[in-house]
């Protein structure tokens, strides 16, 4: 079996922070995104490989993380350096596919935070030995529509999918990850030339089952859409525990800092309050608070406060008060 992680879009729900690092990048406190992937991953025996997919505009970032990390991953560059370019993530898994040649697919998005159980996950997938999704159920029905709608027998085969219906009736969503069986790239091709929509896999999805027995796989616990400002928060504060403060990060006496929190490499906070949020190296906080927020590297934050919001790297925030807001790389906001 095959692990894919799809790294290639350009994830324009989270612009300005997205025009200049890939999603999948992010840090998520002392790792990033895409390292807790690799983490589930490298822990399943049945995987010979592991791919990641991405685009040739974080070609170079890709590179740098796994010159950094040593990951272990072999790296797949589609041309496209701009949204309007983008294969869509349908017809990249079809070219992924095609370049790796026929195997079963482990298939998992790359912004993906997830509890998934992946053992039992493929272990069911070797019961069913049909394509299989990993499904969850929100608590709130009218979020249904942001995402595909699952409806299962008692034997979890899917009876019925919708992808992002305007009227929700079941609360099942299926989430970014797959498993294929040998052949599926058969079934790939038929729906990349058929002409149908290549952007989300849910339309593949729901075009699919149809046609062959899809199952789904209800998991419990937490999963989060980091396609938003929000949910990428949220998912920093479920995932993280207590204080995690690196040696290198200097703080005051005066200082109060509330878990979870990350403080990163260099970061400077003094005369400050941080609440449930990730300061990301080599950031100053002076005479602030922060609180449920994410500030990337090397910013400056004074004489402000900040409420759920992502602040871009080396931007410089003074006596500003910001809250559900996204402030891009290099920004100045002086009042």
């Amino acid at each position: 079996m095959i692990g894919v992680i799809m790294a290639g879009g350009f994830a324009k729900r989270l612009w300005p922070i997205t025009l200049s690092v890939a999603k999948p990048l992010l840090p998520l406190g002392k790792y990033r995104i895409i390292d807790l992937i690799l983490r589930d991953l490298r822990d399943l025996k049945s995987l010979d490989a592991i791919y990641v997919t991405t685009n040739a505009f974080y070609k170079d970032q890709f590179e740098n993380w796994i010159d950094e990390t040593g990951a272990d991953v072999i790296l797949l560059i589609e041309e496209a350096r701009k949204e309007e370019e983008k294969l869509g993530t349908i017809r990249a898994m079809y070219e992924t596919f095609k370049k790796i040649g026929d195997n079963e697919f482990l298939v998992i998005g790359g912004d993906n935070v997830m509890s998934l159980d992946f053992k039992t996950f493929l272990k069911f997938y070797a019961e069913k030995l049909s394509p299989v999704l990993a499904v969850y159920e929100v608590e709130r029905i009218e979020d249904v529509s942001r995402f595909g709608e699952v409806t299962v027998d008692n034997d979890y085969k899917i009876v019925f999918f919708r992808e992002k219906p305007k009227e929700p009736k079941s609360r099942l969503i299926s989430t970014a990850c797959y498993v294929f069986p040998r052949g599926i790239i058969n079934h790939l091709e038929e729906y990349v030339k058929s002409g149908g929509k290549l952007d989300s896999p849910g339309h593949f999805i729901e075009w699919l089952y149809r046609r062959t027995n899809v199952y789904a796989f209800p998991f419990r616990g937490y999963w989060f859409d980091i396609g938003t400002p929000k949910g990428y928060i949220e998912a920093f504060n479920t995932i993280n525990r207590g204080i995690i403060r690196e040696e290198t990060a200097n703080i005051s006496k005066d200082t109060v800092v509330r878990e979870p929190s990350y403080l990163g490499k260099d970061t400077e906070i003094s005369s400050s309050e941080v609440s449930s949020s990730l300061i990301w190296h080599g950031s100053i906080v002076r005479k602030s608070y922060v609180a449920n927020s994410i500030v990337l590297s090397d910013a400056v934050i004074e004489n402000a406060n900040i409420e759920w919001s992502i602040i871009g790297n080396r931007s410089k925030i003074y006596n500003a008060k910001l809250r559900n807001s996204i402030v891009g790389d290099f920004s100045s906001i002086y009042v």
